[in-house]
């Protein structure tokens, strides 16, 4: 029996309710929200195409449509800013963010926003407007210091970008010890592989030296093989080695790794009540998986209906059934595999 069948057998009736709870719950509200597919960055290891450009007028209408109609019986409402890279199209974040917090004032919810960006483009004047819009966190990748963060985080003009990455963390560091900003936390992504591990040490050296903990947080995760079209030429960590080096670098970023509560990790792909809108108005769950069709489930229309296809939908809420950590933690294996046994059954 696998560790994490085994843990499913042990799972709380509490943390199953939990988990029930915050899947199913119709007064929270996840939006994982496209500005634009397009991105400044090409990355070695990234898995997306960048062939969709700027979210047009009849989308964003029907995303602020869509939360004016929930907006009666929400108790929470998250919008993740994804991309692409999301600050290519700061615009629409700011046009769908004001007029959620506008509804969200009115309405009497919670309203909290979370953006994944490369950072390149975080000025100071977008970070002030960011965390009045709400903004809670903002997840940040980095590969490594200077040296080796160009290698693999290079513009679209082939050009390196960590320069002006720091410059604009070391600006967020000054803004919260100004108390010009508060209640956020921005997220270091480190990527880690086999070529960087020394390059990571002297970046958390860098880390420790600059930046607060009451701010900052630290997320350490070895590169993958996504589906991206450098895959082949990716060098990576095998199974046995990757926690060995990854807890190289938690270890030396220690005060910056918040404590594992040990609960069980659920992703947004497995909630009900999450939905990620892309550019173009299709709505996936995955992040990822973006060139599946099990992962299209539907669109969204101008007035903010869902449309959506009710099997693809259920296909991604299997591991609520099972309650196996694994796919709780990762449903898009589950949904491609039970995809395929179907086609292979006809």
């Amino acid at each position: 029996m696998t560790a994490s069948a085994k843990k499913s057998l042990v799972m709380s009736s509490e943390e199953k309710g939990r988990i029930l709870h915050n899947c199913l719950a119709n007064d929270q509200l996840e939006l994982i929200i496209f500005p634009t597919e397009k991105c400044n960055f090409r990355c070695t290891y990234c898995y997306e195409d960048f062939l969709i450009g700027r979210m047009r007028q009849e989308i964003r209408l029907g995303i602020k449509n869509l939360i004016a109609a929930r907006s009666p019986d929400l108790k929470l409402l998250n919008l993740s800013w994804f991309g692409g890279e999301p600050l290519q199209a700061f615009d629409v974040i700011d046009e769908i963010g004001s007029f959620a917090k506008d509804i969200a004032v009115k309405s009497e919810f919670e309203l909290a926003m979370h953006i994944t960006t490369n950072a390149y483009r975080l000025s100071r004047e977008r970070v002030l407007r960011l965390c009045e819009l709400e903004t809670k966190s903002f997840q940040i990748t980095l590969d490594g210091e200077e040296n080796g963060h160009n290698k693999t985080r290079l513009r679209a003009d082939g050009s390196g970008t960590f320069s002006q990455i720091w410059s604009n963390l070391l600006d967020i560091e000054k803004l919260y010890r100004s108390g010009a900003i508060g209640d956020c936390t921005v997220i270091l992504r480190l990527h880690v592989h086999p070529k960087n591990i020394d390059s990571m040490m002297i970046l958390s050296s860098m880390i420790n030296d600059n930046f607060s903990p009451n701010i900052f947080s630290v997320m350490v995760h070895p590169i993958s093989k996504l589906g991206g079209k450098n895959d082949k030429n990716m060098v990576i960590f095998s199974r046995e080695e990757v926690a060995y080096n990854v807890n190289i670098i938690k270890t030396a970023l220690s005060r910056f790794i918040s404590q594992s509560n040990d609960s069980t990790y659920v992703c947004y792909a497995t909630k009900a009540n999450s939905f990620a809108i892309r550019a173009d108005g299709r709505i996936a769950k995955c992040t990822v998986a973006l060139n599946s069709e099990h992962n299209t489930i539907g669109y969204i229309t101008e007035n903010g209906i869902l449309d959506i296809d009710p099997r693809k939908f259920n296909a991604w809420l299997e591991p609520l059934s099972t309650m196996n950590p694994a796919d709780l933690g990762c449903p898009v294996n589950l949904v491609m595999r039970n995809a395929k046994a179907s086609l292979e059954s006809v």
